[in-house]
């Protein structure tokens, strides 16, 4: 939801009624689809392996729904019982400023796929390098670039250092685009 409250988009339907996913655990490596207001764990299951990473800021809970998955099954409630706020002033806007939020994603990213066999880790890291290069081409404008027009050659920048990490040349291209067209309008309005 924005700052008011008001709904932007629904989070995917991983299934269309309640149940255990199947693949999760290559599926939440990949990409983060998982808010922190949207999930509930069992406290054994924390006791078990242990507590979110200290050195982890923006990626804290990505990492650990990626460990929760590694050893046990997730369930999925397909009705509607939370919402997650975005507005500029939200903890993970702040993150966002210095380009913090790229550099653990892309240690995540590396750190993440030793949770699973060689060959596999190889294939989801690139997968997940290409959709965090695909997110910063796709994002909505008024999330990363409206709120602060000074973020937009910031976002290029770590754009950039995505795609280089492994998105394909369509993705960098449509990135290009994207922040240049941007560009384009916050000067035109100026």
């Amino acid at each position: 939801m924005n700052s008011k409250g008001h709904w932007i988009q629904l989070s995917e339907l991983h299934r269309e009624s309640p149940g255990l996913l199947d693949d999760w655990h290559a599926k939440i490596t990949v990409q983060c689809v998982i808010q922190c207001a949207a999930i509930a764990v069992r406290r054994r299951v924390y006791e078990q392996l242990g507590g979110f990473l200290p050195h982890l800021h923006y990626v804290a809970d990505w990492e650990m729904w990626q460990r929760i998955a590694s050893q046990f099954p997730v369930w999925f409630e397909p009705s509607i019982l939370a919402s997650y706020r975005l507005h500029p002033h939200s903890a993970t806007s702040l993150l966002r400023l210095d380009a913090a939020d790229t550099r653990e994603v892309r240690e995540m990213i590396d750190l993440t796929v030793t949770y699973h066999s060689p060959a596999r880790g190889r294939v989801l890291a690139r997968k997940a390098r290409s959709w965090w290069a695909e997110a910063a081409v796709s994002t909505p404008a008024n999330c990363w670039c409206k709120w602060d027009s000074l973020r937009l050659g910031d976002r290029l920048l770590r754009g950039c250092a995505c795609v280089v990490t492994g998105a394909s040349s369509g993705t960098f291209a449509r990135f290009l685009s994207y922040c240049f067209g941007s560009l384009d309008r916050e000067l035109n309005v100026r």
